[in-house]
């Protein structure tokens, strides 16, 4: 299957974004809880891929992460959320999952938009599109 350029595709995890594994007491438990989630994520991304090759060329990510801030009771939905974890956090297990599946290496990401949104729906949505 050939991609051309300006080819776009989007994704939807209806997870919460995986955060860090933060040090600390039961730090085992915490890690096998993410790899659990990053593994769910996966499936995820693999299903909405489908048949599209593996990208080995320059592309673009917009990445929307959609978090419930439980703390906060009175948060405004569709607001920038700038509770931990932080975007970039969230981001790089993201591209640990999608690593192998959409893209072969991280060198193919020449830009990437990262957001963060207070929501009662925890999900990722993510916006891929094939660049020169």
């Amino acid at each position: 299957m050939k991609i051309e350029v300006g080819f776009v595709n989007s994704y939807i995890i209806p997870l919460p974004p995986i955060g860090k594994t933060k040090n600390g007491r039961h730090v085992t438990s915490v890690f096998y809880s993410r790899e659990m989630d990053k593994e769910v994520t996966k499936i995820y991304i693999r299903s909405q891929h489908g048949n599209l090759p593996t990208f080995h060329s320059p592309i673009t990510l917009d990445v929307t992460f959609f978090t419930n801030p439980t703390e906060d009771r009175h948060f405004i939905e569709n607001t920038y959320n700038t509770k931990t974890p932080t975007g970039i956090n969230l981001y790089i297990n993201l591209l640990e999952c999608m690593k192998g599946i959409v893209f072969t290496e991280e060198k193919w990401i020449v830009n990437q938009n990262i957001k963060k949104y207070n929501s009662k729906n925890d999900r990722t949505e993510i916006l891929l599109t094939v660049v020169r």
